[in-house]
């Protein structure tokens, strides 16, 4: 009993720090922070005091995020805070001083005339994270930041397709590249940079690469390492530690289609929003839709389901080949489309209504990106 009163004395924490900055991490940590386990302990974020401040940690075991937020420490210590109950409050706080202490096996949490009690968890069972990596090297932040935006939204959703449940990412001394599928489309993408780090071809589990969206938003330099099967990412005060997916990713180079293609060019905003029209009244399982293309005329785009009625569009376009009917998810198209910022128009590979449909942002940078779509049957 004596070393229990003991712990519960060491856990003690008394803080001052500002609403906004704590929200602010708070925020960051709850889409790892498990609502549903049958751990509790993993619905908890773990606060040590620091100098200058407060860590702030969450896990899922798959994953790990640590911050860091600015405070006044009046007490050391550490205590495990319900990370959701705390995150509300905080966010529902006024803008000013908020005064965080623990003890007595519950955290008290002020904040002018608001007072709110929360119940604490002993640390000792927060899961400890993985050792820290030994070298990092750096990613420019606006790198990662396209690719994911570029390629996270073809992720499968499918938890039993595991290696598909990733991104593929690779990094040589010259080139980066990131690929992910479904096993419906696949998105590629790839970019010169200057890279002073081993080489490396790892599977980025998907939610990773949605905490690292949110991360690399800022400006700051990533700092990448990869040690002992973990992948690490440091982006300023922030730092993500995440297993690394293990296993065969399908060789995506096989469905790229051959010199065949035919490009068909045409305007991202008028395609994605004649895409948004016409789907309207596609079926809501397939989201399928029909697209025809014939020499020097529009692209013709239309739906039909017996419940609802039918659709069509036309979009201007620059093609040569021949004439093609081709099924297509307006989903799958609409997903590329809406992502084209800074691409005035994209050159469609069309070959015939059998094979796989590639869409190619026309521009003058180094990004070379090649979205991939499998045809529906008509």
């Amino acid at each position: 009993m004596a070393g229990f009163v003991e712990y519960w004395r060491r856990s003690r924490v008394k803080i001052e720090t500002g609403k906004q900055s704590l929200a602010l991490e708070l925020g960051r940590l709850q889409a790892i922070v498990e609502k549903k386990s049958t751990m509790p302990i993993l619905s908890n974020v773990l606060i040590k005091t620091t100098h200058g401040g407060i860590t702030l940690m969450a896990t899922d075991l798959d994953a790990w995020i640590m911050t860091f937020v600015d405070a006044q420490v009046l007490e050391e210590g550490e205590a495990c805070i319900p990370a959701k109950k705390l995150y509300e409050i905080v966010k529902a706080l006024p803008d000013a001083s908020i005064d965080l202490a623990t003890g007595d096996k519950q955290a008290n949490i002020k904040c002018q005339r608001s007072n709110f009690r929360l119940a604490i968890l002993p640390t000792d069972n927060f899961p400890a994270p993985p050792a820290p990596a030994a070298a990092y090297h750096h990613i420019q932040p606006e790198v990662m930041r396209t690719f994911i935006e570029r390629t996270s939204f073809a992720i499968t959703i499918e938890s039993s397709r595991y290696t598909l449940n990733a991104a593929k990412f690779i990094i040589t001394s010259s080139l980066a590249k990131m690929v992910t599928t479904d096993g419906h489309r696949l998105a590629y993408i790839e970019k010169p940079i200057v890279w002073d780090g081993p080489d490396c071809d790892v599977l980025i589990p998907q939610k990773t690469i949605g905490l690292l969206a949110k991360m690399a938003e800022s400006t700051e330099p990533i700092e990448f390492a990869q040690f002992e099967g973990k992948l690490y990412f440091r982006i300023g005060k922030r730092m993500i530690v995440s297993r690394m997916l293990a296993g065969q990713f399908p060789d995506y180079t096989r469905i790229f289609p051959d010199h065949k293609a035919v490009a068909a060019i045409v305007n991202n905003d008028a395609m994605l929003a004649a895409l948004k029209r016409v789907q309207i009244v596609a079926d809501d399982r397939s989201h399928g839709i029909k697209m025809e293309v014939a020499p020097h005329e529009d692209i013709k785009l239309g739906a039909s389901t017996a419940e609802l009625g039918e659709s069509s569009e036309l979009v201007e376009c620059e093609y040569k080949g021949s004439d093609v009917k081709i099924g297509i998810n307006a989903t799958y198209v609409t997903d590329y489309f809406s992502r084209m910022v800074g691409a005035d128009r994209t050159r469609m590979m069309i070959t015939d209504s059998a094979s796989a449909l590639e869409f190619k942002p026309v521009t003058t940078d180094d990004v070379i990106y090649r979205y991939i779509v499998m045809p529906l049957r008509t």
